[in-house]
């Protein structure tokens, strides 16, 4: 566990002697934000930590006393529950310079794991090379064996490079996540979407049922699934029209990853895709709204204007 925690301050969050490291945790994870303020204070005497009020969603604002402390932090470790990567909050303390590590829902279990345990910064190469394909494109296909068939119209919209790990350049990392993403045009997305890896809400998590989505321009029309609780739920969650929106396509480039319904793992899995639903206006999209939410599929095959990047989850190499 020190290893997987000693990884994420210095190589993922580029910890430096004398810098302010902030440390954001709530109810849930007291003792793992401990562990890492007592290891960080190897590295730097400046360690603060601060908790956060519990939320039950990704996405919602810490508060203006957090806000406020966040924009004076040289690097921010959000060990919430629940994520803060898509809010105001984060963005307006990247604006300032200061790095953020998103690290939610964190446990020692994943500290343990081999994804954890990466050298991040080796993988910018691969994922540069990615986000670039989907900054020049136009149009966006996937689809699966399991039934997955989707279009997404991603023409003037910029690719996301998320390496994994933090610097004057890229200021937000949410490790062992590595991946290239993009917010589609919000009403220019057809298609079916198949889940059958995860759902990245603690209440479903890793997927033995598939969850069958379908969109018309942009939205989530109908929920399917052999489970009725998956479905009832997610039509609970999904109340307005704003939540329904496919913001975000993401693709995974972790090779230590396994699908195991933890959000950061699976969402990094390597030649996995992951569907963000609802807020996009952190990745470039115009959708505003307090809530995200994702989606992942296994072994998809991904086209980017006819050229073929992924297929049946392994890249091809040419592009990487």
């Amino acid at each position: 566990m020190e290893k997987g925690v000693e990884n994420l301050i210095l190589n993922a969050g580029n910890l430096k002697k004398d810098e302010k490291l902030l440390i954001l945790f709530d109810n849930t994870t007291k003792n793992i934000a401990e562990n890492f303020a007592y290891i960080a204070k190897k590295y730097t005497d400046n360690v603060f930590l601060e908790k956060v009020k519990s939320s039950n969603i990704h996405g919602k604002e810490p508060g203006e006393k957090i806000k406020q402390k966040m924009l004076n932090a040289d690097l921010i470790i959000c060990l919430t529950k629940n994520s803060l990567a898509h809010t105001d909050a984060r963005i307006k303390a990247n604006e300032r310079g200061v790095r953020f590590l998103s690290l939610p829902d964190y446990n020692i279990d994943i500290l343990k794991n081999e994804a954890v345990l990466v050298n991040f910064k080796k993988h910018i190469k691969n994922t540069e090379k990615i986000t670039e394909l989907l900054t020049l494109g136009k149009n966006i296909k996937i689809i699966t064996t399991n039934g997955t068939c989707l279009y997404a119209n991603i023409e003037n919209r910029f690719g996301n490079c998320c390496p994994g790990y933090t610097n004057e350049k890229y200021l937000l990392g949410s490790p062992p996540d590595i991946e290239a993403n993009i917010a589609p045009i919000e009403n220019k997305t057809t298609g079916v979407i198949i889940a059958d890896g995860s759902i990245t809400d603690c209440r479903i998590g890793l997927l033995r049922d598939k969850v069958r989505l379908d969109i018309k321009n942009g939205l989530i029309t109908n929920i399917q699934s052999e489970n009725l609780k998956h479905v009832d739920l997610l039509n609970k969650i999904f109340d307005n029209d704003k939540k329904r929106i496919l913001a975000e396509i993401g693709i995974g480039l972790n090779k230590k990853a396994k699908i195991c319904g933890n959000m950061l793992i699976d969402e990094g899995c390597y030649g996995a895709i992951h569907f963000g639903f609802g807020s996009n206006i952190t990745i470039g999209g115009d959708n505003n709204v307090n809530f995200h939410l994702d989606f992942v599929i296994k072994k998809p095959t991904l086209q980017i204007d006819a050229q073929t990047i992924i297929k049946e989850g392994v890249f091809s190499d040419s592009k990487l």
